[in-house]
């Protein structure tokens, strides 16, 4: 009889432990993981997806993602000074900043301010923004588009988006462009080049054939690290020349070393020169004694073909 009394002590106990726990369960919603807000996030549920973001963006306050789709929510719901506060948390964590100041530009826009409109575009450009449809196209900046900082701001996304077709540097080269004939200093035809632009003017492509039959390739580009020019050359006798310069009185010049299939290496400079009645001279020379003494190579006239 006393087993039983005790046993019976400890289930009333029990059953009171579990019955506190379900309380302290219904009173304390859970806390909705990541997993929860992203299906939300994807269903376009914006409320829910607001309050998921807000609870993780509280416990998680450096996570980026949750402050960035917490702007995204509020923005949907049309709770746009909220939304920028979530997207300037974004931006200060360093998430997506370009696309998170277009977004503060966005709801700044649609509240009428379109000064800080315009301040925060230029940021978004600044920082690399470059989706010039995006910018034409999205309604929330329907009434920045009057303005001429709007024009501006789309010129800077281009620049973005195509630097290489805009900015001069990138056209140093650009009068090595085009299809040519090759003649050696007595007139004798040593073969076709063609370069052409490619990569939205990024990269000049080299198409070489030698009147003998031999051929090769160079990809040529301006690397913004180091600010040079650089040209990579392999050629069908597996010869390689690796160079790298800058333009210099109007001609770009190009320095570094030329590989032979055996590993052999010879110091090599390479100077284009465009004339003044539109050819342009290849002067290509090479060094054995470590750049002491240089010996001429190959020293080409290009004329355009008709």
């Amino acid at each position: 009889m006393q087993q039983r009394s005790k046993e019976l002590v400890w289930l009333v106990l029990l059953a009171l432990v579990l019955g506190a726990q379900v309380m302290r369960a219904q009173a304390e919603p859970e806390t909705p993981s990541r997993e929860q807000a992203d299906k939300f996030f994807q269903a376009q549920e914006w409320e829910k997806t607001a309050r998921a973001y807000e609870e993780i963006a509280k416990r998680e306050p450096s996570n980026g993602q949750a402050w960035f789709r917490l702007g995204v929510a509020r923005h949907n719901l049309k709770q746009y000074a909220r939304a920028i506060a979530a997207w300037e948390q974004a931006e200060k964590n360093g998430f997506t900043p370009a696309r998170s100041r277009y977004n503060i530009a966005s709801a700044y826009s649609l509240l009428g301010k379109k000064d800080e409109a315009f301040e925060w575009l230029d940021k978004a450009v600044q920082a690399g923004f470059s989706q010039v449809q995006t910018l034409k196209s999205n309604a929330d900046l329907a009434r920045l588009h009057d303005d001429p900082r709007f024009q501006q701001v789309v010129e800077q996304a281009q620049i973005n988006a195509a630097p290489c077709e805009h900015l001069p540097v990138y056209g140093q080269f650009d009068f090595w462009v085009g299809e040519w004939d090759v003649f050696t200093p007595n007139g004798r035809q040593a073969g076709t080049n063609r370069i052409e632009k490619v990569t939205s003017g990024c990269i000049l492509l080299e198409h070489w054939s030698g009147a003998g039959g031999g051929s090769g390739k160079s990809i040529n580009f301006y690397d913004p690290g180091r600010k040079k020019w650089v040209q990579e050359w392999v050629d069908a006798s597996a010869g390689v020349i690796l160079t790298a310069g800058e333009l210099k009185d109007g001609s770009m010049v190009l320095e570094g070393e030329h590989i032979y299939r055996n590993g052999r290496k010879e110091l090599y400079r390479g100077t284009w020169t465009p004339q003044p009645d539109g050819t342009v001279r290849q002067l290509l020379e090479q060094s054995r004694d470590g750049g002491q003494t240089w010996y001429v190579w190959f020293d080409g006239k290009y004329v355009r073909k008709k």
